[in-house]
């Protein structure tokens, strides 16, 4: 399977190690199973490809080259903590963006690459773009309401996005194509292009 993501630079490095600690891990586990995705992973998914032939790569390059030109890093920044279907018994747990840092420009990108991803010739599904990051997938019901016991128990001032000062606020700088295949230890993503973002 391919797909694009925009990758993300943090301003607060020490914040993304932290949330990668074993230390923390253990104490997600403790709390509510789940399959958590790396701090160092954290993406925006801009298309989803599927299932396609390795020849397609070379016109999915061009593409992300295009869409790239013109169009300079920006900052986004998290909005707050949100579920699927929602917090009361969440099966996924994901961050928001905050509307007024720069989500305009992300949209941008964004069409920006399905117009020239459609101009190359690919069929791009039409639907509303919805960009969020991904934290974890809780895959039974007992967990989810785990999770919302959890999170119900913490100041909102305490969560993602809760304030200002706890705004977590990270730079778009590139993106990138992805295989992904899934092996007996876990899904396995290997880069196949990036596009740098440039005025």
């Amino acid at each position: 399977m391919c797909e694009l993501q925009a990758t993300l630079q943090g301003n607060k490095a020490e914040d993304g190690k932290q949330a990668g600690s074993k230390e923390d891990k253990k104490k997600r586990e403790s709390a509510f199973k789940a399959s958590w995705v790396n701090a160092e992973t954290l993406h925006l998914t801009l298309n989803f490809f599927g299932e396609i032939e390795p020849s397609l790569v070379d016109v999915i390059t061009p593409a992300m080259q295009e869409a790239a030109a013109g169009c300079g890093p920006f900052n986004l920044t998290i909005g707050g903590l949100r579920g699927f279907p929602n917090l009361k018994v969440p099966r996924t747990l994901w961050l928001a963006l905050k509307e007024e840092h720069g989500l305009e420009r992300l949209r941008e990108l964004k069409s920006r690459l399905d117009t020239a991803l459609k101009r190359a010739g690919l069929d791009i599904e039409e639907r509303a773009f919805k960009p969020h990051l991904t934290l974890c997938r809780i895959k039974h019901r007992d967990e989810g309401r785990r999770a919302a016991a959890q999170i119900a128990g913490i100041p909102k001032s305490e969560l993602p996005g809760g304030t200002e000062k706890k705004g977590i606020d990270f730079i778009v700088d590139t993106f990138v194509l992805f295989s992904s295949a899934l092996e007996p230890g876990g899904a396995v993503h290997t880069p196949l292009f990036t596009a740098t973002l440039n005025e």
